[in-house]
């Protein structure tokens, strides 16, 4: 896109106004979200891998996934699928599109609107101003750290600056708006590119030494897409503000390890089976791969399986 002269830019709120907290929906009050949109759903430095069946996955036979399946939890060397394509922004020449998020500002309203918020033109218009007046690419590619201080900035100020009483009896604290957040959106399909529709998704994770914190502590809400079922998506909360402390603590410091792990199904047979996906993560490819305030997006293309007795061919 830079080659054509595009230079994109993310300014988003994390700050849904106060009144939109009486409402009866949590997403009016989200966490890392202006509202309306979540900020890991509209940065567009997203994180992408594709895996497909390697040779160990060619080779399994129904049997073989049907002993698999009968254990308590998939072996972490049941390693039948490779990454075969991965894109990470500043990588292999990918470009990172400078994210800011201004305080005080969330998706809509007159106040504190990014279009046209009357209260947030201070920390909104010299983000407007430098998008519209850079009109070098060279120059572009320098303001991914200037943006990003922004944010620090805006995570600063709200610290000092926090809720009515009101609702901070209620247990709401300002700094918690900030708090990083990732989706990671899983999109499963066979091997000829057939959605698959009917399956079960499983985290399980080793916590860091001090720690009892599991990777289920982190998901903060999952949804099966309505209209794909075979897209589901995880939101986490990846950083976490800590009142004693008045800092934000990186949540995968808590972990050791990951492993994801994925069991689709043929619902009417047996004879069809699918080779389970497991993928082991260490710390380092935790972070790495799901990221704060990003979306990391898995195609899984998994080996389906049929048995002998979906086709024979017998002497007359």
């Amino acid at each position: 896109m830079a080659a054509r002269g595009v230079r994109e830019y993310v300014i988003i709120g994390s700050q849904p106004a106060a009144r939109w907290f009486e409402r009866p929906i949590r997403f009016a009050k989200e966490d890392g979200s202006d509202g309306v949109v979540r900020v890991s759903a509209a940065n567009l430095n997203f994180c992408y891998a594709r895996f497909t069946a390697n040779s160990a996955g060619q080779k399994a036979t129904v049997r073989d996934v049907m002993d698999l399946r009968k254990l308590a939890h998939l072996p972490t060397d049941a390693v039948y699928y490779d990454r075969v394509e991965e894109s990470l922004p500043g990588v292999d020449g990918r470009e990172v599109v400078p994210l800011a998020i201004p305080y005080n500002t969330a998706h809509s309203g007159s106040d504190y609107s990014v279009v046209y918020g009357s209260a947030n033109r201070e920390y909104v218009e010299p983000l407007l101003q430098t998008a519209l007046e850079t009109t070098n690419i060279n120059t572009w590619r320098t303001l991914a750290r200037p943006f990003a201080d922004v944010t620090a900035a805006s995570r600063e100020e709200s610290k000092v600056r926090g809720f009515t009483d009101r609702l901070a009896d209620r247990g709401w604290e300002r700094p918690t708006q900030y708090d990083a957040h990732a989706q990671v959106v899983i999109r499963l399909f066979d091997e000829d590119e057939r959605p698959i529709d009917d399956y079960d998704i499983y985290f399980e994770s080793e916590p860091a030494d001090g720690h009892v914190t599991a990777i289920s502590d982190l998901i903060e809400h999952k949804h099966r897409n309505g209209v794909t079922p075979n897209v589901f998506m995880f939101y986490l909360r990846t950083e976490k503000w800590d009142r004693e402390e008045e800092k934000w603590k990186d949540r995968f410091d808590e972990l050791k390890s990951l492993t994801f792990s994925i069991e689709a199904n043929e619902p009417e047979t047996d004879d069809i089976q699918y080779v389970p996906f497991v993928l082991p993560l260490d710390q380092g490819a935790i972070k790495k791969w799901i990221r704060h305030h990003t979306t990391t997006v898995m195609d899984v293309y998994m080996r389906r399986v049929p048995s002998e007795n979906v086709f024979r061919i017998f002497p007359a």
